[in-house]
């Protein structure tokens, strides 16, 4: 039977990531910020959907992990 603990480096990585997104959504845009990104794109909007996209990113590598198969086993 394969090995099924998870690295130490990527437990610490995910806890580092998890810990950065969280303080990252806790931070505050002024509403009257009138910095615009491609001509359109106000920097609050542009920053949550950086935030959203990153979140994204952490839960498919950490699910990836935590549910891979055996190998030769048929899913």
């Amino acid at each position: 039977m394969p090995d099924r603990e998870t690295p130490r480096r990527l437990r610490a990585g995910f806890w580092v990531a998890t810990f950065a997104l969280t303080l990252a959504h806790l931070l505050r845009f002024q509403h009257g910020d009138e910095a615009l990104y491609l001509g359109w794109l106000p920097a609050d909007l542009a920053f949550r959907i950086v935030w959203i996209a990153a979140a994204t990113v952490v839960i498919f590598v950490m699910t990836s992990v935590s549910w891979r198969g055996d190998q030769g086993e048929s899913p």
